[in-house]
């Protein structure tokens, strides 16, 4: 549900006003950082300052689990973290499409969303 809501939301905001908007991928961001603050500081029509995108690129807190600093959190550590967590939660993300193809099968818009 939630995903359907934030999902819903970014599309009505991109159409509503359009170049305004930048959607971005986090998992994209984590496998080059520097390409996409290159895309976030164009989209601010801020200053490129290549010093400034190494520096963000190679900053620790990019490497550390946001909740818990001191553990090491790579794309790769997320990447393993997300499959196990589909892997276990199988049954329950199972529901959950169920319910949202229901949902799309009586409204328009999140079976728009669905088929995006």
């Amino acid at each position: 549900m939630s995903w359907l809501v934030e999902t819903w939301t970014q599309l009505d905001l991109i159409a509503r006003f359009g170049d305004r908007v930048m959607a971005l991928n986090f998992d994209e961001f984590l496998l080059d950082v520097t390409s996409a603050m290159r895309r976030v500081l164009a989209q601010l029509n801020l200053p490129l300052d290549e010093g400034y995108l190494a520096g963000v690129a190679s900053s620790p807190v990019l490497s550390q689990y946001s909740k818990a600093a001191e553990f090491a959190y790579s794309p790769q550590v997320r990447a393993d973290v997300l499959s196990e967590s589909r892997q276990r939660n199988a049954d329950e993300i199972g529901r959950g499409m169920r319910w949202l193809e229901a949902l799309a099968a009586k409204e328009a818009g999140v079976a728009r969303i669905l088929g995006a």
